[in-house]
């Protein structure tokens, strides 16, 4: 399963209770492509807002529905280390969801439908009768058909650069984050003079604030102690095995700690480093052969992670490789990487160093 549709599926386990669904809908946007992640409870009760004593009852429940495993964790010296989590394969689909035939608002929507999908004036009424209604179900389901039919469209340049999703899960995922931001935002949505063209900004953000939250707590950093091990050859995994694969990443894990300490020991914060070093990986393995360090430079959430483009392009070819020398392996001496993180350095904003 892709590391985003494991938000999909973390929605779609309606038969436990809300809190236990929050608990898993935050675990689901921590985890790689394997549904593993390491986090604390600590982290857990902060992000959800629930006591430390109701996630543990959670967490319980939710082993007993097999849709997890966690794994506690300790340190030479008994210290306790953060839970590893997996997550389960025992999918609930969420069931149909049944339409009142005597809902109020029934005639309204037969005339809402006449307009056009594209116009700012079916939303916005289609939100009103939303609000309206209590977000009855009619209402809702007729929201939820025209974003799922306008998704492609108005979302395309958002899902694009989502790219620890693939292909098929960005537009999905993309149109499920565009119905909570209608819920949360519906009256600012009315309120605009175009309707359609404050969602899809809104929906922008959002999406950035969700993919980047996988990248800003350590708990959710790449940690080369918890990678994945491929059968029977002693290598690192990262992500799916069977996309292209045109950077060597089995050359790059076995020394990403190295360039990790480097880059630490030259004044960048750890937890900075995993986090840049995770989506960097991530958009060379989703991206067509020569267009990694540009789309490094454009990447939205890197953005909030990384000053400049040109330091962003930088840190691309420490990872990688440049395109005149090749991206088979990481740049592999360390005086190599030392002159590629002296141009990170004086490529950066200073004060954002650490």
């Amino acid at each position: 399963m892709g590391a985003g549709s494991w938000l999909v599926w973390a929605r779609g386990q309606t038969s436990v209770k809300a809190a236990d669904r929050a608990l898993l809908s935050e675990l689901a946007l921590l985890v790689d492509e394997a549904g593993l992640c390491s986090a604390s409870v600590g982290y857990l009760a902060r992000v959800t807002g629930l006591h430390r004593s109701t996630i543990f009852r959670s967490l319980e429940r939710l082993e007993d529905a097999d849709l997890l495993r966690r794994e506690a964790r300790f340190g030479a010296d008994g210290e306790r280390l953060e839970s590893l989590f997996q997550l389960g394969e025992h999918v609930v689909q969420p069931g149909e969801p049944e339409v009142s035939e005597g809902c109020a608002c029934r005639a309204e929507l037969a005339q809402v439908e006449g307009l056009d999908d594209s116009s700012s004036e079916k939303l916005r009424r289609l939100l009103v009768l939303c609000v309206s209604s209590n977000w009855c179900e009619c209402s809702d389901e007729a929201l939820s058909q025209l974003l799922a039919r306008q998704g492609g469209r108005q979302f395309s340049t958002t899902a694009r650069r989502r790219v620890r999703l693939n292909a098929d899960e960005r537009i999905p995922d993309t149109v499920s984050i565009a119905w909570q931001v209608c819920k949360e935002q519906s009256q600012v949505v009315i309120d605009a003079r175009s309707a359609w063209g404050l969602l899809t900004n809104l929906v922008r953000k959002r999406c950035v604030e969700v993919d980047v939250s996988r990248y800003i707590d350590e708990e959710k950093m790449l940690s080369p102690e918890l990678m994945p091990m491929a059968e029977g050859q002693g290598q690192h995994v990262l992500g799916d095995g069977v996309k292209p694969r045109h950077v060597d990443f089995e050359g790059v894990l076995p020394v990403l700690g190295e360039v990790e300490n480097e880059l630490v020991a030259a004044g960048f914060n750890r937890t900075l480093v995993r986090a840049v070093n995770r989506r960097l990986l991530d958009i060379a393995l989703n991206t067509r052969k020569n267009h990694e360090h540009t789309e490094a430079a454009k990447d939205d959430v890197l953005s909030m992670l990384v000053p400049t483009a040109q330091a962003r392009r930088d840190w691309m070819t420490l990872l990688i490789g440049s395109r005149r020398n090749g991206r088979s392996l990481l740049v592999s001496t360390v005086e190599e990487r030392a002159s590629v993180i002296g141009a990170i350095q004086r490529n950066w904003v200073a004060d954002k160093i650490a």
